[in-house]
């Protein structure tokens, strides 16, 4: 509206009388409140259709399909958080926490995170004035999801261990379960999957007694991921399985989706790249048809890693810097920082040494920033490598001793197999073939434990080197 007209509607409306204004703008927050919910019901399976809320007097738009409702979101988002804001402001806190719910998901999967920041913070503060405990606990579960997004993971804690406890305090077993979930993911962004590990299988348990479906599948999702990082492949395979076939009965794309990445990047790493390509093809469809960019983000990351490994350079080039912006675009530090190290790796293969520098230095210093050892494990491992082929075994060493020492705080059995490989090598290069020896073997040890393609080439390696030959 024109700034001159919209100054004479509120002067005209400031002539009304109280009660009718907020009459009026109490149905204007009905339908909007109503309308959100009818538009996430198609957006998001796990949506609360009986969630508490004044119903509008009129009509809402009419959404039939998963396509009409994401196009009102975008069509209506701005209009939905001034809504919120104002209802926020006049203590409507109903419909304040009503729209930030129904928004949630939209919000997360079209990679609006700073708005979804900064609503779902209008929505907890709006329900802890009202004194209405549940509310805000549903909304700071929204906030610390978010907060996980953006990298903010000592937030994220903080904020998701508030809202356990709130839940815990009302007996409200379907807040905490989902609490302890977006908790133990964001713990386990922290590196502390003991804790996250716990929460997940806390969080199974809920859901179990509870008879929800959904939430079991998604527990088993989060809980595949990180025995996967911890080096129980068997354990997550079976779990990841558990996870995806209860996605797939309940018919829920985001979920599926979640679970496939996991799934091909495990497939990955144990060198089944044809099953890997499958996984993450069917992730990124799902995830393009659901309009996720993250989602999208981290198939298309990890599909280039497997075409790298498979030496589709040019393919695997083309993923990755369609990853990188979409990671970028979305203000997530932690998958360019990924995409980068996956980039460096396929520009080492080709020959590109000075442009591999430029992406593993940047993966280094933003993982650090970040907090991740995982990934600055694995760039210092890149870093060694390319020491080793461009510079020599001195430097690459100080690499891979790096990468080593990050991998074992907490322990990465991969990370740390890799860096000890890197070690034998540089050792055996050095002349000093006992210590190279030693550090090898060490190094198959932990491929043939995770039964990873690597424990061939350094076995491989180790023949050579008793043999007298330098691998």
């Amino acid at each position: 509206m024109h700034d001159l007209l919209r100054t004479y509607a509120r002067a005209l409306a400031a002539g009304d009388e109280v009660a009718d204004r907020d009459a009026r703008a109490g149905r204007l927050l009905g339908y909007y409140l109503a309308s959100a919910r009818a538009a996430d019901r198609h957006l998001a399976l796990h949506a609360d259709a009986t969630a508490p809320g004044d119903e509008p007097t009129g009509t809402v738009p009419s959404l039939s399909t998963w396509d009409q409702a994401l196009a009102w979101m975008q069509a209506e988002r701005l209009n939905l958080q001034a809504c919120l804001e104002y209802a926020a402001a006049t203590a409507h806190h109903l419909e304040a926490t009503g729209i930030a719910t129904a928004m949630s998901t939209f919000l997360y999967d079209a990679g609006y995170w700073d708005q979804a920041l900064s609503i779902h913070q209008s929505a907890a503060a709006a329900a802890e004035a009202a004194g209405d405990r549940a509310a805000q606990a549903r909304a700071l579960i929204d906030l610390g999801a978010v907060q996980r997004l953006t990298d903010d993971y000592a937030a994220a804690v903080e904020t998701l261990t508030q809202a356990l406890e709130l839940s815990r305090s009302l007996g409200d077993q379907h807040s905490q379960a989902q609490a302890l979930i977006d908790l133990g993911a964001a713990q386990r962004l922290t590196d502390d999957s003991p804790a996250a590990t716990q929460a997940f299988r806390q969080a199974l348990q809920l859901f179990r007694s509870l008879g929800d479906r959904l939430g079991q599948a998604t527990a088993l999702c989060y809980l595949g991921g990180v025995q996967y990082e911890s080096g129980d492949y068997p354990a997550a395979t079976e779990t990841l399985a558990q996870a995806l076939g209860l996605y797939s009965e309940l018919r829920d794309r985001l979920g599926q989706m979640n679970t496939l990445l996991w799934t091909g990047t495990l497939q990955h790493v144990t060198g089944d790249y044809p099953a890997a390509t499958r996984s993450l093809t069917r992730a990124l469809d799902l995830s393009r048809s659901l309009g996720n960019r993250l989602g999208e983000a981290n198939a298309l990351h990890y599909l280039g890693a497997v075409r790298c490994a498979t030496g589709d350079h040019l393919a695997a080039t083309s993923d990755l810097i369609q990853a990188l912006d979409l990671f970028r675009g979305l203000g997530d530090r932690q998958g360019e920082a990924n995409a980068l190290c996956y980039l460096g790796g396929v520009q080492f293969e080709t020959g590109d040494y000075p442009a591999a520098t430029v992406s593993f230095t940047r993966a280094l210093d933003i993982s650090g920033d970040v907090g991740d050892r995982q990934a600055q494990a694995q760039a210092l491992t890149h870093l060694g490598r390319l020491s080793l082929a461009s510079v020599g075994p001195e430097e690459a060493l100080v690499r891979f001793r790096d990468a080593l020492r990050v991998a074992s705080e907490p322990p990465s059995l991969l990370h740390q197999a890799r860096a000890l490989d890197g070690i034998g090598r540089c050792l055996a290069r050095i002349g000093d073939t006992g210590a190279g020896t030693d550090h090898l073997g060490q190094a198959l040890a932990l491929y043939q434990r995770l039964n990873v393609p690597e424990a061939a080439e350094v076995a491989k390696a180790l023949g050579s080197l008793r043999a007298g030959q330098i691998p």
